[in-house]
């Protein structure tokens, strides 16, 4: 009995061992600076939650790099902000996305509640200092404790990853990037939408824990002379999740006054470059990326009034986009 007891204890005992080295050479390695190299050429940078994800195509985007991710609220880019900026001196102009989900009162759920815990604690875990541990500890230690051992799985496959040569890339395969989005639902949730008109509406309230780490983000960027814009990737007029635009005009009134917002809410795309109510599918993000795309190399960013010029390059293209629809409905598009 005492040499089975001895061996189980040496048992538990390399395992403890060989959990810490993981972590820690896992730590070591997210932890350093080249890590978070990006190309000599990236002056551009996006970040944000599912929205921008599916948005923005880098690839046609000169010199820009897609780093949002699924999911994510501003806690969770906040840890990588301050590992990006301070390592990319090339970076000059940072956009945020910030919309009406981005505010809301359930970004704390997305911060720390189960479900999100589960899916980013264990990629963010080596990037938190005790002040953003203790805030999630706090708010759900259950959550943390049970996906312990997925962190150190995933500690493994990454380092699995890194041992092959794969560092190319190797960032967003764990912190972010551009998402091919191919669902097109649109039509079949519009329908479903007319059947069943009545949506309860829920009370909106802000997430003071977002608001706060938005403006972490923010001075972060400041403090290394980034320049930041605020930024809405469009959505489809039936999107419900509007109904709080009250409070976000008011944030960007006060708060965030001394930020350009460039509105994209109403670039106009067809239902089927939609994959639902607020996310472009691989269609929308193409026509959108070219159209940003051709804004930043046409010098867009250093006018004056730029939502003033957005809103009426935007109106033009809606009424083309009208002009197609109506064309395409009477059969005028064939060439004569």
């Amino acid at each position: 009995m005492k040499q089975f007891i001895s061996k189980l204890l040496s048992f538990v005992l390399i395992i403890i061992i060989l959990v810490l080295i993981v972590t820690f050479i896992n730590y070591k390695l997210i932890n350093n600076s080249s890590f978070w190299k990006f190309p000599d050429k990236t002056r551009f940078i996006v970040f944000g939650h599912s929205h921008s994800a599916y948005a923005f195509n880098d690839s046609l985007i000169t010199n820009m790099s897609n780093y949002s991710s699924s999911g994510e609220a501003y806690f969770y880019t906040y840890l990588k902000v301050k590992k990006i900026i301070p390592n990319n001196k090339q970076i000059k102009v940072v956009f945020i996305e910030f919309d009406n989900t981005s505010v809301d009162k359930k970004m704390d759920l997305w911060t720390w509640g189960d479900e999100n815990i589960y899916s980013q604690f264990p990629s963010y875990f080596p990037l938190l200092t005790y002040p953003e541990f203790k805030l999630l500890w706090s708010k759900n230690s259950k959550a943390i404790l049970n996906c312990a051992p997925q962190s150190f799985i995933k500690s493994i496959g990454y380092d699995y990853l890194k041992a092959l040569h794969f560092e190319k890339g190797i960032t967003s395969y764990r912190f972010g990037g551009y998402s091919y989005n191919i669902r097109d639902k649109t039509d079949s949730l519009i329908n479903n939408l007319q059947k069943k008109p009545n949506i309860e509406k829920t009370k909106n309230e802000i997430s003071e824990t977002s608001i706060t780490y938005l403006s972490k983000i923010i001075d972060l960027c400041r403090l290394n002379e980034v320049k930041v814009f605020l930024i809405r990737s469009p959505i489809l007029y039936k999107y419900t999740g509007l109904e709080n635009e009250q409070y976000l005009n008011e944030l960007l009134g006060t708060k965030f006054s001394d930020y350009e917002f460039l509105d994209f809410k109403d670039f106009p795309l067809r239902n089927n470059e939609f994959g639902d109510f607020s996310h472009l599918n691989y269609r929308g993000a193409k026509k959108f990326s070219i159209f940003f795309n051709s804004l930043l190399e046409s010098g867009f960013l250093n006018k004056p009034n730029k939502q003033h010029i957005l809103k009426n390059k935007i109106s033009t293209l809606t009424d083309t986009l009208n002009a197609s629809n109506i064309n395409l409905i009477t059969g005028d598009n064939f060439t004569h």
